[in-house]
C-alpha cells in the first residue's frame, strides 16, 4: 500500500496502467513471476511494447530483457536507496540509458 500512496502523492498515477509489487507477488525481479504478473496487469501486451525503467542491473536489464521487454536503465540511483544493487555486465544491453528519471520522457521518441 505503500507504494500506491507514494504514486498517488506524486501524481503519477494517472500515468501509470499498473503497479506491481514483490511482496504482492511472493518473488523479487529478476524472477521471471513478477515480470509475468506485471505484464498481467498491463492486459497482456505483446512483451516488446513494454518499458521498464529501473536502476539496478540484474533485477532490471536483465530481468527485463530476460522478459523480452525493452529495457531503460537508469544511472542515477538514490544513496539512500535500501534495496540491492547489483555490478553491470556486458552480457546483456539496455535500450536506452538515462543519467536521471528526468530524462525519460526526451528519450522516448529514440525506440
Amino acid at each position: 500500500a505503500t507504494i500506491d500512496r507514494y504514486a498517488e502523492a506524486a501524481g503519477w498515477m494517472p500515468y501509470l496502467a499498473a503497479i506491481t509489487v514483490s511482496q504482492r507477488v511472493g518473488v523479487i525481479k529478476p524472477h521471471p513471476a513478477i515480470f509475468a504478473a506485471a505484464r498481467a496487469a498491463l492486459g497482456d501486451p505483446a512483451p516488446g511494447r513494454i518499458l521498464h525503467v529501473g536502476d539496478d542491473w540484474a533485477a532490471d536489464v536483465v530481468g527485463g530483457k530476460s522478459a523480452g521487454w525493452r529495457v531503460a536503465y537508469l544511472q542515477a540511483r538514490p544513496a539512500d536507496s535500501p534495496l540491492p544493487s547489483s555490478e553491470r555486465d556486458d552480457g546483456v544491453a539496455p535500450d536506452l540509458e538515462l543519467a536521471s528519471l528526468d530524462d525519460l520522457e526526451g528519450a522516448l521518441g529514440t525506440l
